[in-house]
C-alpha cells in the first residue's frame, strides 16, 4: 500500500532511492471511467445506469493528476503521502452532463438505479480517515494535505522538512480544516451540472475519450 511504501522510504535513509507517494480520487476519462459507459448508453438511447443518486466522488482530470504527481516530486518529503484537495461531483450529475453535451435534454434522460454493490463500494469516498488527521498537515495555501509518518521521530523529521519548503505559518494541522474525515460527504467544493458540462467540453483528453466512443 501507499502507507507501507512511504514508511519504507522514510526508514531506509537511502540517498539514492526515495519513494514519493500520492493519493487522489477518480481521474476523468481514465481506464474504467464511467464516462465511456454513460456516453455509450446515452447514444444508444438506453437508461444510464446509476449506482445511487446520492453517490459522490472526488475528481480530477488526467492533466491535473500528472501535474500533481510532478509537483509532489518537486516538494517531496520522505515518508509523507501527498493528498490534493479536490472538487466533488454526484455520479447522477456527471451522467446528466454527458447527455447534455450530446444535446439530449434532461426531460429525455432516463436513469436506472442499480444499487450499491456488496463489498467495498461506498456512497462516499474518503481520502483522509479520522485516524490520520492527528498526523496530517495542510500546505500550499490549503491545496495539499501531507500525511506524515506514524512513527513520532520520523514524523518530526518530516515536519521539519516541510518547514524547510514552506513558511511555518503555511503548514497547518488538518484538524483545523477538516470536520471529521476528508470525504466527499464533507467536501464543500461540489460541481454542479453546468460546471461538469464545461469541464467535459474544455478538457481535451476527456473529449478524445468521448469522441472514441462515438466512433
Amino acid at each position: 500500500t501507499g502507507n507501507a511504501y512511504a514508511r519504507k522510504s522514510a526508514k531506509s535513509g537511502d540517498p539514492l532511492t526515495a519513494i514519493a507517494v500520492c493519493r487522489y480520487g477518480n481521474v476523468l476519462g481514465s481506464r474504467g471511467s464511467v464516462l465511456e459507459a454513460f456516453q455509450k448508453q446515452a447514444l444508444q438511447g438506453k437508461n444510464m445506469t446509476i449506482t445511487h443518486p446520492e453517490m459522490r466522488r472526488f475528481t480530477m482530470t488526467v492533466e491535473q493528476a500528472v501535474d500533481f504527481v510532478l509537483q509532489h516530486l518537486q516538494y517531496f518529503v520522505p515518508g509523507c503521502i501527498a493528498v490534493p484537495r479536490l472538487p466533488v461531483y454526484r455520479i447522477v450529475d456527471l451522467a446528466t452532463a454527458v447527455a447534455l453535451n450530446l444535446h439530449i435534454p434532461e426531460s429525455a434522460q432516463h436513469f436506472q438505479i442499480s444499487g450499491i454493490r456488496a463489498g467495498n463500494e461506498k456512497l462516499n469516498e474518503v481520502l483522509l480517515g479520522k485516524h490520520e488527521l492527528y498526523r496530517t498537515v495542510c500546505a500550499r495555501a490549503g491545496r495539499v494535505f501531507y500525511v506524515l509518518p506514524d512513527n513520532e521521530s520520523m514524523r518530526n523529521r518530516a515536519r521539519d522538512a516541510l518547514h524547510g519548503i514552506y513558511a511555518e505559518e503555511d503548514v497547518l494541522s488538518a484538524e483545523l480544516i477538516c470536520d471529521g474525515d476528508y470525504s466527499t460527504e464533507n467536501a464543500t467544493d461540489v460541481l454542479d451540472v453546468e460546471q461538469l458540462c464545461a469541464l467535459l467540453k474544455q478538457d481535451q483528453y476527456v473529449q478524445s475519450v468521448l469522441k472514441a466512443v462515438r466512433c
